[in-house]
């Protein structure tokens, strides 16, 4: 088992050197070999560059294979099974989550509680401890360790192992097997694959003859560098340096830090231009800025490799692609972007895991509304939801089980229904056994015709065969569903997928083992690279500080002289180093400037000033991009720095001729920005983009009273709703107390006149019967409420207590108010009034609505007075207040009781400190509006509604909009509402 390693500065030194001479040798043997010849790399990306190095010399690769970890893991499975399966990290964190749950109640800190919640991050050190070698009950947080022991338990109970367990095993049986490989070439691996370890000795163990090409330490991560080569060494042989000068660069001496004042100075004066700053206002004009500079750079001859580099997949990586591809520049996208899959296009699906987890009232009309025209209890889903809503407004508890049965105690048929459809709703139990779990979830998906979930969640169920007798919570259960059942697809476009072009996108832990003649790197803001490798997650501090203290320990007691003698420092066989955030930011810092090192012409540094989900926020510089500026210009990095680099950017992308052909925005970009301008302009008025139809209604918009009032107010809404059909939802806010409320006093006092139908005259009952009905319906209201709430055996909550008691008192001083009432013989309560045709000049305005009170001196529709019940507090009504729209519903219903007969009317707001001791605005008053009455008409026959106010106001309550909605500023709309509405105009305005 002959091993032969090699070590050189950068590790794109070693493929001219070694690479290349053992492949020409490998694959002129290969084809006969009765055994595998194959190449170890870290990523993909390196296995593509060296087949391109191949391909550009003509060597054939046949019969030889190129690996990454995970496949190499799978082909040691198929030769040497392991003894238990590594789980997928889902299961992992189903298994710790259960094991802290079980000790919730044992353990006297609240670590099992935040584990139970989040269990990833104690699973990141369980991995941390276990990959170097360690046994997490002894090497452990102490408080830590009885959650890790149980699951343990449970991962064996399941038949699972932990990968680097796997990894350890593997190695084990690898030093009794016979030889996989014929060769084995193992390059590109540094002391950031410390936890690979054993898995790339059992690799190399495993082969007739094995050829490992390392890096050798540099300062910025010297101890964890030695700590590798000398392992390395120590298991095998002594490393043989790879005579090779560093790649010619006149970026040498450019990426080195001042050693003098004399070099700072020198650098500030004559900065060099290989090495150039790109400073973008936000994402777009960052990505825009990286395109143009990629493009300029392959118009030099001798780009032979373009390496752009990111922190991650994100909004940059993908516009900048995007902006290739435009351009016709064919690359490789390694770093792609997520598109949703057939199972994330189900809206419903997120709606039933909330429902799952937290079964209320309007998270369940969420999921109705979700399945689109999926009926529940026979009704559609709109009526159903209707239905449900108008009950939960009206019991405020949001408890399923409680609405259930009240709306089975409810006379209406409909709402005896949905009760019933409410307590056969299928909800998974608080807690259940995994096989449980698997079978009542798989029904569900199969009666809700979800069979790709139901497959994908078959396919996942076999690994729990021997633990479906596991108890777990729903908790659990319902986020191992969210975590598996998953179809996202890594996607690019066409010119991205070429692998062996020119132009490389790359995230930045992928870079540094390939070499390049230029390089972008992007993405340089604090935060993003380096990266934040210290995030606790659910842990506490301490339980982080302890680890990491417990790192280094660890990190110490593995550390040991090797056979080399002093100097030579290796890790205890069974072991490896524990890579904290320091450790891994360490050698991340080490990989970016090994990057920057194998780059032979130019680079390029990028950042951004801000970011468009906090714009105003402003983004700082990171450390790299800071210290490459310093290197290369002799100069700190300012807020003024920053500004003056922005201004040098877009200067030079105006006048940079490289995008000869301008990249063009799509169709319905274009037409937003149409939408968007003409909004803008005030000296037109409302049209096509405004909330406004280009032409007149075939026929006459009809609106309720209560939305004429409203268009007056907030157009854009009544438009949206009124003419498009659209509205936003907003069950998912607060328990609405106001709403119930009202309802609840507007419902008591309509038994005012007894048994009698809505909307007939009866008469006026003396003061003590009146106020009694209207207390006798309070309270069999609250008995409804508590039988619903006994028949769940829940108590009747204070708040709800507390909330009927206030609203019996209004409803019992109003009906004190509509008692005292003078010189009225008959009252009629929720009087409909149909779509009512109102005289305005030669047309009609059409009115429709339900007035709370009619009080009539006679059965007749004579002489009326129409009250409006109010339960906060309100001035007297007047005729000036409807003129301005408030009020203008009671108006409106003034005017359509004298269009069905009425000859005299009058108009009152009662509240609980206003007396009923006459009408507040008389029929005549409302006749002399005309210019109110002639706007809505003209609102109604054109369709023009417009927008009006402020989007979000600063104080009080706005109206959600059920579509995005930009705001425009206050004059402007001013002016366009006079033009389009000059009836309607304030009188302030008009002058």
């Amino acid at each position: 088992m002959p091993v032969f390693l090699h070590t050189s500065a950068l590790a794109s030194m070693a493929h001219e050197t070694v690479f290349i001479p053992w492949l020409e040798k490998a694959a002129a043997q290969a084809p006969t070999s009765g055994r595998v010849t194959a190449i170890l790399v870290p990523h993909r990306a390196d296995a593509y560059y060296l087949k391109s190095l191949a391909l550009a010399r003509r060597i054939g690769l046949w019969n030889l294979r190129f690996l990454t970890p995970s496949d190499l893991r799978d082909h040691l499975a198929e030769h040497l099974p392991p003894a238990a399966k590594s789980p997928l990290r889902e299961h992992s964190r189903l298994l710790l989550a259960t094991a802290a749950e079980r000790l919730a109640n044992s353990l006297t800190t609240e670590s099992a509680a935040s584990v139970a919640a989040a269990p990833d991050q104690l699973l990141k050190a369980i991995d941390m401890i276990g990959q170097a070698g360690w046994d997490f009950s002894s090497a452990g947080p102490r408080h830590l360790q009885p959650i890790v022991a149980e699951f343990r338990r449970l991962l064996a109970a399941a038949g699972f192992q932990m990968s680097h367990d796997t990894d350890r095993a593997t190695l084990v049986a690898a030093r009794h097997a016979e030889p996989l490989f014929r060769e084995l070439f193992v390059i590109g691996f540094h002391a950031l694959h410390w936890p690979l370890w054993p898995l790339l000795e059992a690799a190399v163990r495993l082969a007739e003859t094995s050829v490992v090409c390392l890096t050798e330490p540099r300062m910025e991560a010297g101890d964890l560098d030695a700590a590798w080569v000398g392992t390395w060494e120590d298991t095998f042989e002594p490393a043989q340096p790879i005579p090779a000068d560093p790649p010619s660069s006149p970026l040498s001496e450019a990426l080195q830090l001042p050693d003098s004042p004399v070099t700072r100075f020198q650098r500030e004066a004559a900065p060099t231009n290989e090495v150039a700053f790109l400073v973008g206002l936000d994402t777009a004009e960052h990505a825009r800025a990286i395109a143009t500079r990629a493009l300029q750079y392959l118009a030099d001859r001798k780009c032979d490799r373009l390496g752009i580099l990111f922190p991650s997949a994100g909004a940059l990586s993908r516009r900048v692609a995007a902006l290739l591809a435009e351009a016709g520049v064919a690359h490789d996208d390694g770093l792609a972007y997520q598109s949703p899959g057939p199972l994330e296009k189900d809206t419903a699906w997120e709606a039933w895991l909330t429902l799952q987890e937290n079964p209320r009232a309007p998270v369940l009309l969420r999921y109705v509304r979700s399945r689109g025209e999926t009926p529940l209890a026979g009704l559609k889903a709109d009526d159903a939801c209707y239905e449900l809503e108008r009950a939960f407004q009206e019991l405020l508890i949001d408890d399923l089980g409680v609405l259930a049965e009240f709306l089975a105690r409810h006379p209406r048929e409909q709402s005896r229904a949905l009760a019933a459809a409410l307590h056969t709703l299928p909800l998974l139990p608080e807690r259940a056994t995994l096989g449980e779990f698997i079978q009542r979830t798989h029904e569900i998906f199969e009666a809700s015709a979800w069979t790709e979930r139901a497959a994908a969640l078959q396919h996942f169920a076999r690994d729990w065969n021997q633990s479906r007798d596991l108890l777990i919570s729903r908790r659990t259960w319902l986020r191992w569903l969210q975590e598996t059942l998953v179809s996202w697809q890594a996607r690019r476009a066409e010119k991205g997928s070429h692998p062996y072009s020119r132009v490389h996108l790359l995230p930045y832990a992928q870079a540094d083992s390939q070499a390049w003649t230029h390089l972008i790197v992007a993405g340089l803001n604090e935060g993003q690279w380096p990266p934040p490798f210290d995030e606790a997650g659910f842990l506490g501090e301490d339980e982080i500080a302890a680890l990491n203290r417990q790192v280094r320990t660890l990190n110490t007691r593995a550390s040991v002289q090797g056979s080399q003698g002093e100097g030579h420092v290796t890790v205890q066989a069974g072991r490896a180093l524990c890579l904290g955030p320091v450790e891994k930011r360490t050698i991340v810092e080490r990989q970016f400037f090994n990057t920057l090192e194998s780059t032979t012409l130019a680079i390029t540094a990028t950042m951004q000033l801000h970011d468009e989900a906090a714009p105003e926020r402003p983004l700082n510089p990171s450390e790299f991009f800071t210290r490459l500026h310093f290197c290369a210009r002799g100069r700190a990095v300012s807020q003024q720095t920053l500004t003056n680099l922005h201004g040098e950017t877009v200067r030079w992308h105006g006048t940079a001729a490289v995008l000869l052909v301008p990249i063009s925005e799509p169709a319905a970009a274009q037409q937003t920005r149409i939408a968007f301008d003409a909004r803008r302009v005030a000296s037109y008025p409302f049209g096509e983009y405004e909330f406004a139809l280009r032409g007149a209604p075939p026929r006459p918009l009809r609106l309720a009273a209560t939305s004429w009032e409203t268009a007056l107010a907030a157009p854009t809404q009544i438009f949206l709703s009124a003419v498009l059909g659209v509205s936003a939802t907003n069950t998912e806010e607060e328990t609405p107390w106001t709403l119930a409320h009202g309802s609840w006093v507007h419902r008591w006092l309509s038994v005012i006149t007894g048994s009698i139908a809505p909307g007939t005259f009866a008469p006026l009952p003396p003061p003590a019967e009146l106020q009694d009905r209207v207390r006798k319906a309070a309270e069999s209201f609250h008995d409804r409420v508590a039988a619903a709430l006994t028949a769940r055996r829940r108590p009747m909550p204070d708040w709800w207590q507390s909330a009927w008691q206030q609203a019996w008192s209004t409803a019992m001083q109003l009906a004190v108010n509509i008692s005292t009432v003078q010189g009225r013989t008959h009252a009629a309560t929720e009087w409909k009034i149909g779509d009512t045709a109102l005289p305005v000049e030669d047309d009609s305005l059409y009115v429709r609505g339900r007035i709370d009170l009619l009080l009539s001196t006679s059965e007749a529709l004579q002489d009326v007075w129409l009250v409006d019940y109010k339960t906060g507090h309100r001035d007297p009504l007047t005729a000036d207040d409807i003129a301005k729209g408030d009020g203008l519903q009671l108006g409106l219903y003034a005017l359509a009781l004298r269009a069905t007969g009425a000859q005299e009317v009058g108009v009152s707001l009662l509240t609980s400190d206003i007396a009923l001791d006459t009408p507040q605005v008389q029929l005549a008053q409302l006749e002399q509006l005309t210019d109110l009455w002639r706007g809505l008409l003209q609102m109604q026959k054109s369709g023009v509604f417009g927008m009006r106010g402020a989007l979000r106001r600063e104080f009080g309550i706005s109206q959600d909009y059920p579509l995005a909605t930009l705001p425009v500023d206050e004059t402007i709309l001013a002016q366009k509402w006079m033009m389009s509405h000059p009836h309607l105009a304030p009188e302030e305005e008009e002058a």
